[in-house]
C-alpha cells in the first residue's frame, strides 16, 4: 500500500478521486485550493505514484468527479 503525494497541499481536501481506465493515472478534486484560490484537479501518473501535479479547470470544487468528467478533460488538455 502508498499514500499518494500531497505535498504542497494544505487548504482543503481531494474528497472526489478516480482513476483513468488504463489505471496509468490517478485523478482528484474537492476543496483543495491552490495558491490562485482556484480548485484544481490534481493529478498523479505512474499509478499514482508519481508526484502529483494540479491543472487547473474550476473556480469551484469539483464535486463528484466522474470518470467521464476526467477522461473529457484529459481529451481537452492532452492529459491521458
Amino acid at each position: 500500500m502508498f499514500a499518494a503525494d500531497s505535498a504542497g497541499m494544505a487548504n482543503g481536501d481531494l474528497s472526489a478521486v478516480a482513476w483513468s481506465a488504463d489505471g496509468a493515472w490517478l485523478y482528484a478534486g474537492g476543496k483543495y485550493q491552490d495558491a490562485q484560490s482556484a480548485n484544481p484537479v490534481r493529478l498523479w501518473d505512474q499509478e499514482g505514484r508519481g508526484k502529483g501535479r494540479d491543472v487547473a479547470v474550476a473556480l469551484q470544487r469539483m464535486s463528484p468527479l466522474l470518470a467521464d468528467f476526467v477522461a473529457e478533460v484529459g481529451a481537452e488538455t492532452g492529459l491521458r
